[in-house]
């Protein structure tokens, strides 16, 4: 089901997702310490979604002999797959033995801080390794992505020793698995006692 989720949200991304950030990014104010204007970075926008459809779905209906169908559902398979990608990478992040599920009070607040929130609730996965994190963009640095999300990845290897560093000072949790077999093998583990009730989460203690 996730992965399904995953794929919808990658055809969000390659439809209306960069209209939206253009905006927010105008609305925010951030346009305005660029030379260019709103419109041309608009236009940016509207002639790379030209290109994107023109060689994934203009010249394949095109140039293929194949029914329009076969195109269009290769199209989708596509988006599905990198959907399913998508979904082993953040729930492995997110759904795992270390991972924390805390609800919030009466009031609808939460316990800790937001960034206190990431270190509970998020793991690193491989590293240490430069090709998987070129390849996914930095997001087996899944704590850092959370609490600078605004920074580059390719920083966040640099970041995270000291994440690391000030979260121990301060008695909180640096979840992190060395390889992405084993976030998978420990995502499914978690997934099957979740399935057959086995995990009963400890209520969060408030970071002092």
């Amino acid at each position: 089901y996730a992965w399904f989720l995953y794929g919808l949200m990658t055809l969000v991304w390659s439809t209306t997702k960069d209209f939206k950030q253009v905006s927010r990014y105008r609305a925010k104010g951030l346009l305005n310490t660029k030379e260019r204007s709103y419109r041309a970075y608009l236009w940016d926008v509207i002639l790379i979604k030209i290109v994107y459809y023109a060689y994934v779905l203009v010249l394949p209906l095109i140039l293929i002999p194949a029914p329009w169908y076969f195109i269009i559902l290769g199209y989708l398979i596509m988006h599905f797959i990198a959907g399913f990608l998508l979904a082993v990478i953040f729930q492995s992040a997110h759904v795992m033995p270390s991972s924390e599920f805390p609800e919030p009070d009466s009031d609808g607040n939460l316990e800790n801080s937001w960034a206190v929130h990431q270190l509970f609730t998020t793991t690193n996965f491989a590293p240490k390794s430069k090709v998987f994190s070129w390849f996914i963009g930095g997001l087996n640095y899944q704590v850092e992505h959370h609490i600078f999300p605004n920074i580059c990845h390719i920083h966040y290897k640099d970041i995270s020793p000291i994440v690391e560093k000030t979260a121990l000072e301060y008695g909180l949790p640096y979840n992190s698995v060395p390889n992405f077999v084993q976030a998978i093998g420990d995502h499914f583990s978690m997934l099957r006692k979740l399935g057959r009730m086995e995990f009963v989460p400890e209520p969060i203690k408030a970071a002092s």
